[in-house]
């Protein structure tokens, strides 16, 4: 397993997980009702980072 640090938009950490050393690493974690999304421009062999992100769950389809 590999450690990860689940930070806010403004860099304070939030949690220290640990999750299977995804390759490529996964593009978002779901952390109870939270998403984090990886942050683009790190080196392949870095540990991933992973910043809050903000989200909407739609319900229904617009009809025409």
């Amino acid at each position: 397993m590999e450690r990860i640090v689940l930070r806010t938009r403004d860099d304070k950490e939030v949690a220290t997980i640990e999750v299977p050393p995804f390759t490529p690493p996964a593009e978002v974690i779901v952390w109870g009702q939270r998403f984090f999304v990886l942050v683009a421009g790190d080196p392949p062999d870095a540990t991933p980072r992973y910043r809050e992100g903000m989200a909407w769950f739609a319900a229904s389809l617009v009809q025409p």
